[in-house]
Protein backbone atom coordinates (compact mmCIF):
# COMPACT_ATOMS: atom_id res chain seq x y z
CA UNK A 1 0.00 0.00 0.00
CA UNK A 2 1.52 3.39 -1.09
CA UNK A 3 2.46 5.47 1.68
CA UNK A 4 1.07 9.63 1.24
CA UNK A 5 2.40 12.70 2.87
CA UNK A 6 -0.23 12.78 5.64
CA UNK A 7 -0.16 16.90 5.31
CA UNK A 8 -1.58 16.68 1.57
CA UNK A 9 -5.17 16.90 1.12
CA UNK A 10 -6.18 13.45 -1.52
CA UNK A 11 -6.74 14.08 -4.84
CA UNK A 12 -8.44 11.98 -6.47
CA UNK A 13 -8.62 12.11 -10.58
CA UNK A 14 -11.43 11.40 -12.48
CA UNK A 15 -10.94 8.13 -14.59
CA UNK A 16 -12.48 9.47 -17.72
CA UNK A 17 -10.84 10.63 -21.30
CA UNK A 18 -14.16 13.17 -21.44
CA UNK A 19 -13.64 14.64 -17.78
CA UNK A 20 -9.60 14.52 -17.26
CA UNK A 21 -9.82 17.88 -15.70
CA UNK A 22 -12.26 17.02 -13.18
CA UNK A 23 -10.39 17.04 -10.05
CA UNK A 24 -12.31 15.87 -6.58
CA UNK A 25 -10.48 16.44 -3.41
CA UNK A 26 -10.81 14.74 0.09
CA UNK A 27 -9.28 16.11 3.17
CA UNK A 28 -8.70 13.43 5.72
CA UNK A 29 -9.94 14.04 9.86
CA UNK A 30 -7.23 15.54 11.76
CA UNK A 31 -7.24 12.19 14.09
CA UNK A 32 -6.74 10.14 10.97
CA UNK A 33 -3.29 9.42 9.43
CA UNK A 34 -3.34 8.22 5.24
CA UNK A 35 -2.33 4.78 4.50
CA UNK A 36 -3.05 4.59 0.88
CA UNK A 37 -5.72 4.66 -1.68
CA UNK A 38 -7.26 2.40 -4.02
CA UNK A 39 -8.52 3.28 -7.43
CA UNK A 40 -10.63 1.35 -9.86
CA UNK A 41 -12.41 2.22 -13.51
CA UNK A 42 -15.86 1.03 -13.17
CA UNK A 43 -16.58 1.41 -16.99
CA UNK A 44 -18.95 3.93 -18.63
CA UNK A 45 -16.47 6.75 -17.46
CA UNK A 46 -17.28 6.06 -13.99
CA UNK A 47 -14.59 5.21 -10.97
CA UNK A 48 -14.56 4.13 -7.65
CA UNK A 49 -12.20 4.97 -4.64
CA UNK A 50 -11.01 3.79 -1.59
CA UNK A 51 -9.34 6.57 0.66
CA UNK A 52 -7.57 3.74 3.54
CA UNK A 53 -6.96 5.67 6.99
CA UNK A 54 -5.30 4.92 10.40
CA UNK A 55 -6.81 6.12 13.64
CA UNK A 56 -3.38 5.04 15.77
CA UNK A 57 -5.55 6.13 18.84
CA UNK A 58 -8.47 4.24 18.78
CA UNK A 59 -5.81 1.06 16.36
CA UNK A 60 -7.68 0.54 13.62
CA UNK A 61 -8.40 1.60 10.02
CA UNK A 62 -11.05 4.00 8.28
CA UNK A 63 -12.21 3.75 4.44
CA UNK A 64 -13.61 6.52 2.55
CA UNK A 65 -15.15 5.19 -0.04
CA UNK A 66 -15.70 7.77 -2.82
CA UNK A 67 -17.77 7.49 -6.41
CA UNK A 68 -17.18 9.21 -9.11
CA UNK A 69 -19.65 9.85 -12.22
CA UNK A 70 -18.45 10.19 -15.51
CA UNK A 71 -19.47 13.53 -15.88
CA UNK A 72 -17.41 14.70 -13.02
CA UNK A 73 -19.72 14.33 -10.17
CA UNK A 74 -18.36 12.76 -7.05
CA UNK A 75 -20.78 10.21 -4.39
CA UNK A 76 -19.25 10.13 -0.91
CA UNK A 77 -20.53 7.31 0.98
CA UNK A 78 -19.70 7.22 5.03
CA UNK A 79 -16.29 5.66 6.77
CA UNK A 80 -16.19 2.14 7.19
CA UNK A 81 -14.38 1.22 10.23
CA UNK A 82 -12.29 -2.47 10.12
CA UNK A 83 -9.99 -3.13 13.31
CA UNK A 84 -7.56 -4.63 11.05
CA UNK A 85 -5.20 -3.15 8.07
CA UNK A 86 -7.16 -3.28 4.75
CA UNK A 87 -6.08 -5.72 1.80
CA UNK A 88 -8.45 -4.91 -1.05
CA UNK A 89 -8.10 -8.20 -3.60
CA UNK A 90 -10.97 -7.60 -5.76
CA UNK A 91 -13.77 -5.22 -6.89
CA UNK A 92 -16.54 -5.02 -9.43
CA UNK A 93 -19.71 -3.40 -10.19
CA UNK A 94 -23.50 -5.11 -10.67
CA UNK A 95 -25.73 -2.57 -12.31
CA UNK A 96 -25.71 0.21 -9.08
CA UNK A 97 -24.45 -1.91 -6.64
CA UNK A 98 -20.08 -1.25 -5.84
CA UNK A 99 -18.39 -3.29 -4.39
CA UNK A 100 -14.42 -3.95 -3.09
CA UNK A 101 -13.36 -7.12 -1.38
CA UNK A 102 -11.20 -7.24 1.58
CA UNK A 103 -9.25 -10.54 2.76
CA UNK A 104 -7.81 -10.59 6.40
CA UNK A 105 -4.50 -12.70 6.51
CA UNK A 106 -4.62 -12.72 10.42
CA UNK A 107 -8.10 -14.81 10.54
CA UNK A 108 -8.21 -15.56 7.00
CA UNK A 109 -11.72 -13.63 6.58
CA UNK A 110 -12.89 -12.74 3.14
CA UNK A 111 -15.07 -9.56 3.85
CA UNK A 112 -17.48 -8.10 1.01
CA UNK A 113 -18.26 -4.38 1.33
CA UNK A 114 -21.21 -3.12 -1.12
CA UNK A 115 -22.45 0.63 -1.76
CA UNK A 116 -25.44 1.53 -3.70
CA UNK A 117 -24.55 4.85 -6.25
CA UNK A 118 -28.38 5.20 -6.51
CA UNK A 119 -29.34 6.71 -3.05
CA UNK A 120 -25.73 6.31 -1.14
CA UNK A 121 -26.44 3.51 0.86
CA UNK A 122 -24.42 1.19 2.35
CA UNK A 123 -25.71 -1.89 1.55
CA UNK A 124 -26.57 -4.13 4.93
CA UNK A 125 -22.98 -5.49 5.11
CA UNK A 126 -19.93 -6.43 5.13
CA UNK A 127 -20.92 -9.90 4.12
CA UNK A 128 -18.37 -12.47 5.70
CA UNK A 129 -16.86 -15.97 4.81
CA UNK A 130 -13.84 -17.81 6.23
CA UNK A 131 -11.40 -19.47 4.14
CA UNK A 132 -8.47 -21.48 4.66
CA UNK A 133 -6.33 -20.19 1.58
CA UNK A 134 -6.87 -18.28 -1.79
CA UNK A 135 -4.88 -19.35 -4.54
CA UNK A 136 -6.49 -17.74 -7.51
CA UNK A 137 -8.68 -13.87 -7.81
CA UNK A 138 -10.96 -13.77 -11.14
CA UNK A 139 -11.98 -10.48 -11.28
CA UNK A 140 -14.63 -9.39 -13.16
CA UNK A 141 -16.56 -6.60 -14.63
CA UNK A 142 -19.84 -7.70 -12.19
CA UNK A 143 -18.38 -10.60 -9.82
CA UNK A 144 -15.22 -12.22 -8.21
CA UNK A 145 -14.58 -15.28 -7.97
CA UNK A 146 -12.08 -16.94 -5.63
CA UNK A 147 -10.28 -20.41 -6.02
CA UNK A 148 -8.45 -22.91 -4.32
CA UNK A 149 -7.14 -26.31 -4.31
CA UNK A 150 -6.62 -27.69 -0.93
CA UNK A 151 -4.04 -30.49 0.31
CA UNK A 152 -6.91 -33.02 0.21
CA UNK A 153 -6.96 -32.82 -3.47
CA UNK A 154 -10.65 -30.89 -2.86
CA UNK A 155 -11.34 -27.70 -5.11
CA UNK A 156 -13.23 -24.83 -2.94
CA UNK A 157 -14.96 -21.94 -4.96
CA UNK A 158 -16.23 -18.60 -3.99
CA UNK A 159 -18.44 -16.20 -6.39
CA UNK A 160 -18.88 -12.89 -5.08
CA UNK A 161 -21.58 -11.47 -6.92
CA UNK A 162 -24.59 -8.70 -6.46
CA UNK A 163 -26.57 -9.45 -2.72
CA UNK A 164 -25.92 -13.26 -3.12
CA UNK A 165 -24.54 -14.77 0.16
CA UNK A 166 -21.14 -15.91 0.28
CA UNK A 167 -21.39 -19.52 -0.03
CA UNK A 168 -18.15 -21.98 -0.12
CA UNK A 169 -18.71 -24.99 -3.16
CA UNK A 170 -16.76 -27.64 -2.58
CA UNK A 171 -15.89 -30.43 -4.79
CA UNK A 172 -13.26 -33.71 -4.96
CA UNK A 173 -10.70 -33.76 -7.44
CA UNK A 174 -10.71 -37.60 -8.89
CA UNK A 175 -8.18 -39.86 -8.08
CA UNK A 176 -6.75 -40.27 -11.22
CA UNK A 177 -5.95 -36.15 -11.70
CA UNK A 178 -4.28 -35.80 -8.30
CA UNK A 179 -0.66 -36.08 -9.70
CA UNK A 180 -2.00 -32.83 -12.55
CA UNK A 181 -3.39 -30.81 -9.48
CA UNK A 182 -0.74 -31.32 -7.02
CA UNK A 183 1.79 -29.13 -9.65
CA UNK A 184 -0.83 -26.73 -9.66
CA UNK A 185 -0.85 -26.49 -6.39
CA UNK A 186 3.18 -26.11 -6.18
CA UNK A 187 3.53 -23.86 -9.25
CA UNK A 188 0.35 -21.81 -8.79
CA UNK A 189 -1.94 -21.34 -11.58
CA UNK A 190 -2.25 -18.05 -13.65
CA UNK A 191 -5.89 -16.32 -13.75
CA UNK A 192 -6.51 -15.85 -17.89
CA UNK A 193 -9.48 -12.65 -18.00
CA UNK A 194 -9.91 -13.36 -21.58
CA UNK A 195 -11.88 -9.78 -21.91
CA UNK A 196 -8.06 -8.69 -21.20
CA UNK A 197 -5.85 -11.17 -22.63
CA UNK A 198 -3.28 -10.10 -24.94
CA UNK A 199 -1.77 -11.17 -27.73
CA UNK A 200 1.34 -12.83 -26.07
CA UNK A 201 -0.84 -14.38 -23.65
CA UNK A 202 0.65 -16.33 -20.24
CA UNK A 203 4.13 -17.96 -19.86
CA UNK A 204 3.05 -20.03 -16.60
CA UNK A 205 2.46 -23.45 -17.65
CA UNK A 206 -0.35 -24.19 -15.53
CA UNK A 207 -3.17 -21.43 -16.32
CA UNK A 208 -7.16 -21.48 -15.49
CA UNK A 209 -9.94 -19.61 -17.49
CA UNK A 210 -13.60 -19.37 -16.41
CA UNK A 211 -15.81 -18.84 -18.96
CA UNK A 212 -19.24 -18.01 -17.52
CA UNK A 213 -19.48 -20.62 -15.31
CA UNK A 214 -17.13 -23.27 -16.29
CA UNK A 215 -13.55 -23.62 -15.06
CA UNK A 216 -10.39 -24.88 -17.88
CA UNK A 217 -7.54 -25.92 -15.95
CA UNK A 218 -4.56 -25.58 -18.34
CA UNK A 219 -1.31 -27.79 -18.11
CA UNK A 220 1.14 -27.56 -20.61
CA UNK A 221 4.03 -29.90 -20.91
CA UNK A 222 6.96 -28.69 -23.94
CA UNK A 223 8.73 -31.54 -22.93
CA UNK A 224 6.49 -34.20 -23.73
CA UNK A 225 5.01 -31.67 -26.62
CA UNK A 226 1.20 -31.91 -24.67
CA UNK A 227 -1.50 -30.11 -23.27
CA UNK A 228 -3.56 -31.33 -20.49
CA UNK A 229 -7.24 -29.81 -20.19
CA UNK A 230 -9.66 -30.23 -17.25
CA UNK A 231 -13.32 -28.87 -17.10
CA UNK A 232 -15.58 -28.50 -14.72
CA UNK A 233 -18.33 -26.31 -13.34
CA UNK A 234 -18.90 -23.42 -10.80
CA UNK A 235 -21.39 -25.78 -8.22
CA UNK A 236 -20.83 -29.06 -6.92
CA UNK A 237 -22.62 -31.88 -8.50
CA UNK A 238 -20.62 -31.08 -11.88
CA UNK A 239 -17.78 -33.47 -12.98
CA UNK A 240 -14.12 -33.22 -14.22
CA UNK A 241 -13.47 -33.66 -17.42
CA UNK A 242 -10.33 -34.15 -19.30
CA UNK A 243 -9.28 -33.40 -22.57
CA UNK A 244 -5.42 -33.99 -24.07
CA UNK A 245 -3.86 -33.16 -27.82
CA UNK A 246 -0.33 -32.73 -28.57
CA UNK A 247 -0.18 -28.94 -30.36
CA UNK A 248 3.62 -28.86 -29.77
CA UNK A 249 4.08 -32.39 -31.96
CA UNK A 250 3.52 -31.10 -35.25
CA UNK A 251 6.89 -31.12 -37.00
CA UNK A 252 5.49 -28.44 -39.95
CA UNK A 253 5.32 -26.18 -36.66
CA UNK A 254 8.19 -24.38 -35.91
CA UNK A 255 7.21 -22.33 -33.25
CA UNK A 256 3.66 -22.46 -31.91
CA UNK A 257 1.96 -20.27 -29.32
CA UNK A 258 -1.17 -20.54 -27.59
CA UNK A 259 -3.30 -17.26 -27.67
CA UNK A 260 -6.73 -17.56 -26.43
CA UNK A 261 -9.06 -20.33 -25.19
CA UNK A 262 -12.33 -20.50 -25.63
CA UNK A 263 -13.32 -24.18 -23.70
CA UNK A 264 -17.07 -25.75 -23.45
CA UNK A 265 -17.66 -29.39 -22.49
CA UNK A 266 -17.50 -30.16 -25.91
CA UNK A 267 -15.79 -28.17 -27.78
CA UNK A 268 -12.11 -26.59 -27.64
CA UNK A 269 -11.04 -23.61 -29.90
CA UNK A 270 -7.64 -22.28 -30.43
CA UNK A 271 -5.98 -19.47 -32.02
CA UNK A 272 -1.92 -20.44 -33.09
CA UNK A 273 0.15 -17.98 -34.46
CA UNK A 274 2.88 -19.89 -36.83
CA UNK A 275 6.73 -18.97 -37.87
CA UNK A 276 7.42 -21.06 -41.38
Amino acid sequence: MNKIANSLIITLLSITSLFANDIFSYTPPENLRVAGTYSSEMGNGNSFHLVIMRNKKEDNFKIKPIFIKSDGTALEFEIVTLNHEPSIISHHSENEMMSFVDFNKNTNLVSVYDFNTANLTYHSGPRKIEVKKIQTIFRLDNKTVLLNVGDTMELSSIVIKGNEPLIEIKKMIPAEYHKEFKKIRQNGLDAINQTEYTLKGSINKNKIFLNLDELSFVMDDEKKGTTKIFSTLLDKDSDFEELNFEPFKNTAVEKLRITTHTFTKINCFLSFQIKK
